[in-house]
């Protein structure tokens, strides 16, 4: 029997096609709270994306990282660290503010790898390392499927994930 947190790529991405059959029958996403999208969408992606919810040492919610409380901290067996914030979809040009914020902080950019920011509907996979490496990579949700392998490469609790993160934090030239 597989443990909770045991998905491989494949099966994430069958999980994950059933999340966005959930999400194309919303007929009004913008009035969905923070607090529905985080635990209708975005919760059943990490385990789509093989992180455990349930353990507390790879998945923890809302806790200080350096003055900001991004709603997930997800930290891989290896201590490499990714950070996800939600916002309503309404909220979608917030999440540009939050990302300057984010990488502007030197201690943010040391300890993390890379950001998620979502409001499900439109995300941004973010690296954090040395500010002239940085990279934005723009998804939005009927692309999720398509493009499962960005998703699983960069945010996945695998050794690709973790791979792609150690790479991405060796690759930015230094500031």
């Amino acid at each position: 029997m597989k443990k909770s947190g045991d998905v491989n790529q494949v099966e994430g991405t069958q999980k994950m096609k059933e999340i966005m059959d959930r999400w194309k029958n919303i007929s009004q996403i913008n009035k969905l709270s923070e607090q529905d999208l985080k635990t209708k969408f975005v919760i059943p992606m990490l385990q789509a994306l093989n992180w455990n919810i349930q353990n507390v040492q790879e998945v923890m919610e809302q806790r200080n990282f350096f003055g900001f409380l991004p709603d997930f901290i997800l930290t891989d067996k290896h201590g490499k660290i990714v950070l996800v914030e939600v916002k309503r979809p309404a909220e979608y040009s917030q999440l540009e503010k939050d990302l300057k914020k984010y990488r502007n902080n030197p201690n943010v950019r040391k300890e993390a790898t890379v950001l998620f920011l979502t409001t499900f509907n439109d995300s941004k996979i973010c690296t954090l390392g040395k500010i002239k490496g940085q990279r934005t990579i723009k998804i939005s949700f009927s692309q999720y499927v398509s493009e499962f392998d960005k998703l699983w490469a960069y945010l996945s609790n695998s050794e690709e994930g973790f791979k792609t993160r150690t790479y991405e934090k060796a690759w930015a030239p230094r500031d």
